[in-house]
């Protein structure tokens, strides 16, 4: 258009109405479909900054995948690796900085009559605040149900056994330890492909034992909020939900 916006419209057959796609105003540029032709990826231009976005081919499910502003080129590469996946998932790696605070809480079954519940409330800490934990876990068996508990402040730490009074005890796993085993294991990710789910993007891959990984992303924020593990052939599954931001307080269970 003359003042410099455009939008993105599909024609469908030769000679036919072309279909507008995109409303987002600015300057909308270099549609490239998906290798199944579901979807189309195009560079954003808004505000003097340029983002991909990805959005269904009949204009629903709109998703910005970059906010770095300075991005040129969509392109879904192979019909094996999905870029865009690669989009967010370095966007999760990126976002680090912003999980320095949260509740994880998961669901594990092991597959052979045992299931544990986990409950973390975390702060990484900042300058001279020490790293906060506190952790319950819940597991039930064949041997009855059995609630473990521990609080870390700094490098001391406190544990009790369901209504036992509590000690102090070592820290045998850290504060940062205990988050990054409920943290997705994206070192691990390949062959990710990407899916939207509305405002989110759902990620999928297999893991090193053959079981599948779901991973439910914030596409704007790149925060991870749901993981879903399961092996078909172990019968092991795991949940782990993701909130992020201020715990609330954790405080030792023991005078100083």
């Amino acid at each position: 258009a003359p003042d410099g916006t455009g939008e993105i419209a599909v024609l469908e057959t030769p000679g036919g109405v072309p279909r507008q796609v995109t409303r987002l105003g600015g300057l909308n540029t270099t549609p490239t479909w998906s290798p199944d032709g579901a979807r189309l990826a195009f560079v954003g231009n808004q505000g003097g900054r340029s983002d991909i976005y990805v959005v269904q081919a009949d204009g629903s499910n709109l998703l910005r995948l970059t906010a770095a502003g300075q991005n040129q080129r969509p392109d879904w590469g192979t019909a094996s690796v999905d870029t865009l996946a690669l989009s967010v998932l370095q966007q999760l790696a990126g976002s680090e900085s912003r999980q320095r605070q949260g509740t994880l809480e998961a669901d594990a079954d092991d597959g052979r009559g045992t299931t544990t519940t986990t409950r973390i409330r975390f702060d990484l800490g900042a300058q001279a605040e020490p790293a906060r934990l506190q952790r319950v876990t819940t597991t039930r068996g064949p041997r009855g149900v059995v609630v473990d508990e521990e609080i870390i402040v700094g490098d001391r730490a406190w544990r009790r056994q369901s209504d036992q009074p509590w000690q102090a005890t070592p820290v045998a796993a850290g504060v940062q330890e205990q988050v990054r085993a409920l943290a997705p294991p994206l070192d691990a990710a390949q062959q990710v492909t990407a899916e939207p789910v509305g405002s989110r993007v759902e990620l999928r891959w297999r893991d090193a034992g053959g079981g599948e990984v779901t991973l439910l992303v914030d596409a704007l924020g790149g925060l991870p909020i749901q993981l879903r593990q399961a092996n078909t052939q172990t019968g092991e599954s795991a949940v782990v939900r993701y909130t992020w931001g201020p715990p609330g307080a954790i405080t030792p269970p023991l005078a100083p």
